[in-house]
């Protein structure tokens, strides 16, 4: 029986039918603020493999779709009557590009597993659900792998415009406005002079 949001499951139920599948789309307002601004979650979905014991191949109507979240699994990997869960959350995100700064979507999938004891009653997906869609984010996202950023120099995009600034010949990439070390390089050299 799901009740709630469709991510609580009675762990009876799953152990009376051998196992559950189940696809469920997330409401992307519950994982509103798990990105830094202003990367957001467009659209995300949960695929949910339960499997009751060792035997995780005996997951009815869909042991294809099993095999296709699981390739690895093996069917010796639970005792007794503990639930497995083995599943993958898929979402859509506006990310902010790390060369950029230019906002683009991506597609990422997270796989997730969980083992339940025998004594558990329900079973609440919603955690480890937030918890794969918050890690799908890559550290540094780039809008194209050949994305050229912006220019040091005067900050325009790269990828829309040639801007035609130089940089001097011998000089290090960073400039004044690209780095506030810059003005502590000169403080230094001022102080060594004296």
């Amino acid at each position: 029986m799901e009740t709630g949001s469709g991510l609580l499951f009675s762990a009876a139920e799953i152990r009376e039918k051998g196992g559950l599948y189940a696809a469920k789309p997330l409401d992307p307002a519950s994982y509103a603020g798990i990105l830094d601004k202003p990367s957001a979650v467009k659209s995300a979905s949960v695929e949910l493999v339960f499997s009751v014991g060792g035997d995780l191949s005996t997951v009815r109507p869909r042991q294809e779709v099993w095999r296709k979240l699981c390739p690895g699994a093996t069917q010796d990997c639970g005792k007794g009557r503990s639930i497995i869960l083995n599943a993958r959350a898929s979402a859509e995100l506006d990310l902010e590009c790390a060369r950029c700064g230019g906002i683009f979507s991506a597609e990422f999938t997270e796989p997730f597993d969980e083992v339940y004891e025998d004594t558990v009653e329900s079973i609440d997906v919603r955690g480890p659900a937030l918890e794969a869609v918050a890690l799908m984010a890559p550290m540094k996202p780039l809008c194209a792998a050949g994305c050229k950023g912006l220019c040091p120099v005067c900050g325009c995009d790269l990828n829309r415009m040639t801007c035609g600034c130089k940089a001097e010949p011998g000089a290090p990439e960073e400039t004044e406005k690209t780095s506030s070390f810059m003005a502590l390089k000169r403080f230094k050299e001022k102080k060594d002079k004296k």
